[in-house]
């Protein structure tokens, strides 16, 4: 390969890598997150193809650059949510008064909490997309089943990562795959068959099962 040659090629990577760059910093800005890369192409998730388009767009100057760079540089694949998301979802409601739950990729809440919650997961800087948001009724009704507060019913929980409602002699009480999780994961470094067995006693009522359900989710932070 000639000098000339050389230098061209490593001209054109540099513009490359500074487009790239300028791309990645813009999605950035527009809270994209991209998932990965594969063949030389940014992963983004295909709920975000209409946003990365605007920002391509802007980017450039003529049409035929924007589906250019669109075809060359972007792959969109169907992204599954992880639990750090979810955590950080569950944990950004819950800071502000609001219980929910994940269930095949969709956010669960009480129905007069729905605007409330899109409102806050908006305007928080560190949740990287909007999830699918659901409202359901707070109140059991005929077809509703409710599960015992045992420590087998919080497994079946994290076993199913679906959300359920455990059932007191008093009230009831809604109970995510976080929530669940945190709670069996204190449960298991109770090494004393004694606590143990305190720990599934509290959890029968409702007063003892927020109590550990708020111990569960300080050590989870």
């Amino acid at each position: 390969m000639s000098k000339y040659r050389k230098s061209w090629t490593q001209a054109m990577q540099e513009v490359q890598e500074s487009a790239a760059l300028q791309l990645k910093m813009a999605f950035d800005d527009a809270k994209i997150k991209i998932k990965g890369t594969k063949g030389g192409k940014l992963v983004i998730d295909k709920k975000d193809k209409k946003k990365v388009e605007k920002v391509i767009a802007k980017q450039m100057k003529k049409p035929s650059d924007a589906k250019r760079v669109l075809g060359s540089q972007i792959v969109f694949e169907d992204i599954e949510l992880d639990e750090g998301y979810e955590k950080e979802v569950i944990l950004s409601l819950r800071d502000k008064g609001i219980d929910s739950g994940f269930y095949k990729g969709k956010l669960y809440v009480a129905k007069r909490d729905v605007k409330k919650a899109t409102e806050i997961l908006k305007k928080d800087s560190d949740i990287s997309k909007l999830p699918t948001i659901i409202g359901e009724e707070v109140e059991l009704d005929e077809k509703a089943t409710a599960y015992p507060a045992t420590v087998d019913t919080l497994k079946q929980i994290v076993k199913d990562k679906q959300h359920q409602t455990v059932m007191f002699d008093k009230g009831s009480a809604k109970v995510d795959l976080f929530t669940a999780s945190a709670m069996i994961a204190v449960y298991k470094a109770l090494k004393q068959p004694q606590l143990k067995k305190k720990f599934e006693d509290m959890i029968k009522s409702k007063e003892g099962f927020m109590q550990t359900q708020a111990f569960a989710m300080k050590m989870a932070k």
